[in-house]
């Protein structure tokens, strides 16, 4: 079996390289996306079903700030920044990627629904090491 690809989808950039590396350590290839604009961009523009799984940070952002920096759309502001790692994942998961949200945010505070069909993993305490235990059997 071969390793799994990996799409990291998170807007703080050391955390999303320390997870890069720690992925691209067990063999499996990864490309990291920082905002939820940017994820809109990549789905697109590429075929997303080439990826086995995807590791979403919750509260991502829209955009980089800056000075040009892209309004969301009106779906957008009207949900709240704090659920584009749910509309990232729900997306995803529509086109048969698994998904994975690992978020400093309580799994309780997460507003699921019944269809949602992804893991939420806590990054306090034990959960990058809860984190890396799920992805290790995906490449054997």
């Amino acid at each position: 079996m071969t390793n799994p690809r990996i799409l990291i989808i998170e807007d703080d950039q050391i955390q999303a390289e320390d997870l890069k590396h720690s992925l691209e350590r067990l063999g499996s290839p990864v490309e990291v996306i920082s905002t939820e604009a940017q994820f809109r961009k990549r789905l697109k523009e590429a075929d997303v079903e080439r990826y086995s799984l995807a590791v979403v940070d919750m509260m991502l952002r829209w955009t980089d700030p800056a000075p040009d920096m892209e309004l969301p759309p009106s779906d957008v502001i009207e949900e709240g920044s704090y659920t584009a790692g749910l509309r990232c994942c729900r997306s995803l998961a529509s086109r048969g990627v698994r998904c994975i949200i690992f978020t400093a945010l309580s799994p309780s505070a997460i507003p699921r629904k019944p269809s949602d069909d992804f893991e939420i993993i806590h990054k306090g305490g034990g959960g990058y090491a809860t984190l890396l235990d799920r992805i290790r059997p995906l490449g054997r």
